[in-house]
């Protein structure tokens, strides 16, 4: 998963088979013993590209990421 609006932002622009080198992470392992699999799961908060370009291929349009914003209209506390 990509975490925050810059790393997501750059995530979008990411084409299949590209390479990139993982910056800030977070992984953690889960094990389901009934099925006797090990999960692992990444939280990518920043990268690059492999090549060292430091940006990702434009795609043209830029498509928008939820800032992650709660509009709190109407809550009632």
């Amino acid at each position: 998963m990509f975490c925050g609006t810059a790393c997501a932002n750059k995530a979008l622009n990411l084409k299949p088979k590209d390479r990139i080198k993982l910056g800030d992470v977070d992984v953690s392992n889960r094990y389901d013993k009934e099925k006797n699999v090990t999960y692992t799961n990444f939280n990518v908060f920043d990268f690059e590209m492999a090549d060292g370009s430091g940006s990702t291929h434009s795609r043209g349009a830029e498509r928008a990421v939820d800032d992650g914003e709660v509009d709190d209209d109407g809550l009632p506390f």
